[in-house]
């Protein structure tokens, strides 16, 4: 499963290992034997603008990407140019 987000939770707008949104996110994965892979994209909300907003995203996805075997993939604190180059580093489907 491939997803593109900012990883902000914004339902609690922090960084926390134990959130439960991911732990959920973590569990149904791991359950359905899905290997999670992650591209981070700024939305341009409030919290992505800030350098604590995206680290926080940044190291929730990299929580739900570890837990699964798969990867995050993101370039700096912006968005990507091209989705080209993330696209050679997925799993073929």
């Amino acid at each position: 499963m491939v997803m593109v987000t900012d990883g902000i939770d914004n339902y609690e707008r922090r960084f926390d290992p134990e959130d439960p949104y991911v732990q959920a996110a973590i569990a149904d994965s791991v359950r359905a034997r899905l290997v999670v892979y992650a591209i981070y994209f700024q939305v341009q909300g409030l919290a992505d603008r800030t350098l604590y907003g995206n680290n926080a995203g940044q190291s929730l996805l990299l929580e739900v990407t570890d837990a699964t075997g798969g990867k995050s993939l993101w370039q700096g604190m912006g968005n990507p140019v091209s989705m080209q180059p993330y696209s050679r580093r997925l799993p073929a489907v």
